[in-house]
């Protein structure tokens, strides 16, 4: 949780819920004592969302089921969580939007048989 003092919330009232700018824009936050803002952060860190996002894809479904719950609740206060996820599903969507290309005849003999003459040459 996140401490903050400030002396302009001196005059507030005891705790009343108030919305917070930036990235608690739609985290929840109140006031204690009319001095203190304590804010709920999010159970994971923005870079562990990243490397899952690299490592399994913008579809949330496909995470590990222990760290699904734990990156929606990211994404609900991250806006450059949402902003990189979009940015995933757009890409992911333009590389399985278009047909698949053949591979050109032969190209499988071919890559076989460099790889024997590889190996052969590196065992010599």
């Amino acid at each position: 949780m996140t401490y903050v003092k400030s002396a302009s919330l001196r005059s507030v009232p005891d705790p009343i819920d108030i919305q917070l700018p930036g990235m608690y824009r739609r985290g929840r936050a109140r006031i204690v004592s009319g001095l203190d803002m304590v804010a709920e952060s999010p159970s994971m860190a923005i870079d562990k969302f990243y490397a899952l996002l690299d490592q399994h894809g913008p579809n949330l479904e496909e995470w590990p089921a222990a760290e699904q719950d734990a990156a929606r609740e990211l994404l609900k206060m991250s806006s450059a969580a949402r902003d990189r996820l979009k940015e995933e599903q757009a890409l992911a969507a333009l590389l399985t939007a278009g047909p698949t290309p053949a591979a050109p005849k032969g190209l499988a003999q071919k890559i076989v048989k460099k790889a024997r003459e590889t190996s052969k040459t590196r065992k010599s």
